[in-house]
């Protein structure tokens, strides 16, 4: 009795380490959309959320705060843009009230348009995983 006990123990110890770790460090999300020739719709990408320290044009991102949404990093701050004929820089800030150096704002393809979003949103770089 006390040896299936201590397994039982150590089975709820291992399964929550893991749920932790799914939660917080690397998560496995499914691609809702095509985003490109590489990523299609039903592909699983995994995402180490302390890699999210510098995204770059071209990456490949999930952000949100409750729905979680998988996008491609498709202008930086600073870049101009062109919506309906008319020309817009995306900000090298969030707002004027931010002093943050790191407060960046990302033109993103989900695959069903264009949104902008702050770097704060962004969760991690994303990969498809094989």
């Amino acid at each position: 009795m006390r040896q299936a006990l201590k397994s039982l123990l150590a089975l709820l110890v291992a399964a929550t380490v893991m749920m932790v770790i799914r939660a917080y460090v690397f998560t496995i999300y499914t691609v809702p959309v095509r985003l490109d020739d590489n990523v299609g719709k039903g592909d699983r990408v995994g995402v180490l959320h302390w890699l999210c320290s510098s995204p770059d044009r071209g990456d490949i991102v999930v952000y949100g705060d409750t729905v979680k949404t998988i996008g491609r990093i498709k202008a930086m701050p600073g870049d101009s843009i062109t919506v309906k004929g008319t020309r817009y820089r995306i900000p090298e800030q969030c707002c004027k009230r931010c002093k943050s150096t790191d407060c960046h704002t990302f033109l993103i393809d989900p695959g069903h348009g264009e949104t902008l979003i702050q770097k704060h949103e962004v969760l991690g770089k994303a990969w498809k995983l094989f």
